[in-house]
């Protein structure tokens, strides 16, 4: 660099220079508040990053309430149709129990007519 130029002009083409009258101090605290600085920003990663996973945790619970009432009612469906068909059923035993005994004498009743058939039958197979 050359001494050409004077006054404002020369201050455009200076490099940049510390200049040996800062006093060590503001230098320090530069340092001392960048380090603070990190440090609170850091803080505040670690806060952001732990409410972020309580915010996840609260989702999943709310998910699975949501799924958990889903499936209570559909349990609920399935037994209020479930109730008319177990109802029915009782009946139909109820009737069945009523119609067995008869449909057993109907059957005893045919069968002894058949056996006395085959009976005659046999009968006039031997007499001939």
């Amino acid at each position: 660099m050359t001494d050409d130029y004077v006054g404002d002009d020369r201050r455009k083409y200076e490099e940049w220079h510390l200049d040996k009258n800062v006093p060590i101090t503001i230098i320090g605290a530069l340092v001392l508040y960048a380090g603070i600085a990190i440090w609170w920003g850091s803080k505040m990663e670690t806060q952001i990053l732990q409410v972020q996973k309580e915010q996840d945790k609260k989702a999943i619970e709310e998910k699975e309430r949501v799924y958990d009432r889903l499936l209570n009612d559909r349990v609920d469906n399935v037994k209020a149709m479930i109730t008319p068909i177990n109802q029915t059923l009782i009946r139909l035993d109820v009737k069945l129990s009523r119609i067995v005994p008869d449909i057993q004498t109907t059957f005893r009743a045919h069968e002894d007519r058949v056996i006395k058939q085959i009976e005659k039958h046999d009968e006039k197979e031997h007499d001939k």
